[in-house]
């Protein structure tokens, strides 16, 4: 007899095992299967396209050097995107305040291009911040103050005597999300 008296509570013990590992394996497919793998389809025309190479280049008296890195890692849900641009320009004292503005300028009007603009604050010669959206998309541009350099630094020791050295600094960053901003999280 009590062997049988233990026989169903084996049974309901391997049972209860069972739905358990049933549902952390369920719960595991579902989380995979939520996963959102950074590519060009999730990535809004601004940030595919965007660039500081030819906003800068009117300016430069004695040459130029921009770097750009950039990346993008998977979510639950979502995916993220940064972009990074720094352009070392060397320009004239008087070109500083054009530069910032033309920078502004050329930032809006490709957001406008493809995207909605939902605010800004900052300006030109202060640095300034955008946020937008675009389809499924939520993205921010950050733009520093202009850093002022030794022209030499930039163009080498062959730079103009009335040129001075400038670095811009533009952060691109960018969500895309699957569904809504509730169902997004780093992994």
């Amino acid at each position: 007899m009590k062997c049988r008296s233990r026989q169903p509570a084996k049974i309901l013990q391997l049972a209860s095992s069972f739905v358990l590992s049933c549902a952390l394996i369920s719960s595991a497919i579902v989380a995979a299967d939520n996963t959102v793998y950074p590519g060009p389809e999730n990535q809004s025309d601004f940030l595919k396209t965007y660039t500081l190479a030819d906003t800068i280049a009117p300016f430069s008296i004695n040459g130029s050097q921009l770097s750009a890195p950039g990346g993008s890692s998977a979510g639950s849900g979502c995916t993220f995107h940064d972009k990074e641009f720094e352009a070392l320009v060397v320009i004239t004292p008087d070109q500083k305040p054009a530069l910032m503005a033309t920078v502004w300028q050329d930032i809006k009007s490709k957001l406008m291009e493809s995207a909605q603009i939902v605010k800004q604050s900052g300006s030109p010669g202060s640095g300034f911040r955008l946020n937008y959206t675009a389809g499924k998309s939520a993205g921010s541009v950050v733009v520093n103050p202009l850093t002022i350099l030794d022209a030499t630094k930039v163009a080498g020791p062959g730079a103009r005597a009335d040129g001075i050295g400038a670095s811009i600094r533009v952060q691109i960053k960018e969500t895309w999300y699957k569904t809504t901003k509730k169902a997004c999280r780093k992994l």
